[in-house]
């Protein structure tokens, strides 16, 4: 079973996936 805490960082790396992602594409976009 996942710990909160576990989740709680696979969550944050998401989000901080997503940024870099978004990040990327406006760095390419413009």
């Amino acid at each position: 079973m996942f710990s909160k805490a576990k989740m709680g960082f696979y969550s944050n790396v998401l989000k901080l996936d997503e940024l870099l992602e978004w990040m990327n594409k406006d760095l390419a976009g413009g």
